[in-house]
């Protein structure tokens, strides 16, 4: 049952940056708010927060990116971490938020072979986890393809006969991953520019051209200067005053919904006794959303 003005609720949200957390709760009240969420809500929330980076990945006239909006929406604010014997072996750091992220189209050359650089790969700077014990400073980076269907990347590993890795999935779209290290398409520039150890870079690509990855830190990574290929992205906290009334007058629009407390629980977000809580499930939520 969908709210008679869809366009007030872009207004809405639109007054509150897009912000994640309250459309991550709106796609959970029923069908339809998720189904325009998918659509409308993710793909504004992308280019307000990476303007110049999604104008890129849509010049080649596509109205959509691979893998989803709301994907590339978490992809763009959260790192994912690693859980103990999952696809980094024993390191274990929960996911979280990143309060701001660059992406560099520069910095994606340096992940690609030099057969490969004529493929566009947005990378982010690695979000550092310092003293890690045994581990030492570790360093997660993100990013994705423009086009991953049709870039020399993939042609490589199909042409290799590169395996999918058998239990993991993408933490952004839940698709199926290749490992670069195993492919043996990870050239020495890549652990350069991220400030690494050479033999302690490695990143997988999902079929959708989602990138992550992990690496030992050298020291403390320096920002470039920021150039026209890249954007910085951020992640705002929910105003619990002003954005919760906006979020209750959206959700009055559908009948059989009393208020706010009977109707957002989420795999991520639990609204309690007027505020938000985070809930167990962060690092899935955005990408199985489920009234």
């Amino acid at each position: 049952m969908s709210p008679s003005h869809p366009d007030e609720m872009r207004e809405k949200l639109h007054l509150v940056n897009w912000n994640p957390k309250m459309i991550a709760a709106l796609s959970c009240v029923c069908k339809w708010f998720d189904d325009f969420a998918k659509r409308v809500l993710w793909k504004e929330f992308c280019k307000t927060r990476a303007p110049k980076m999604m104008v890129d990945l849509q010049s080649c006239g596509s109205h959509s990116v691979d893998g989803n909006w709301r994907a590339l929406g978490k992809l763009l604010i959260y790192c994912s971490g690693c859980s103990k014997g999952g696809l980094f072996n024993n390191i274990h750091i929960p996911g979280h938020f990143v309060y701001r992220t660059r992406f560099s189209r520069t910095s994606g050359k340096s992940f690609l072979l030099p057969q490969c650089r004529s493929d566009v790969l947005y990378v982010s700077d690695p979000c550092e986890h310092l003293d890690q014990g045994d581990d030492g400073d570790i360093g997660f980076f993100r990013g994705i393809f423009k086009s991953f269907s049709m870039s020399k990347v993939r042609k490589m590993l199909i042409k290799k006969g590169a395996q999918l890795h058998p239990t993991e999935l993408c933490p952004y779209c839940k698709a199926k991953l290749w490992s670069m290290q195993e492919a043996k398409l990870i050239p020495t520039s890549a652990s350069c520019r991220l400030g690494a150890y050479e033999d302690c870079t490695e990143y997988y690509v999902c079929l959708n051209g989602h990138m992550i990855g992990v690496c030992t830190l050298i020291s403390l990574s320096e920002s470039e200067e920021a150039s026209e290929f890249e954007d910085v992205t951020t992640y705002d906290s929910l105003n619990q005053k002003d954005d919760l009334e906006i979020l209750g007058s959206l959700i009055s629009r559908i009948p059989k919904i009393i208020n706010v407390q009977q109707c957002v629980r989420h795999q991520e977000f639990v609204f309690v006794d007027g505020s938000w809580q985070n809930y167990e499930g962060v690092h899935s939520s955005l990408v199985d959303n489920k009234a």
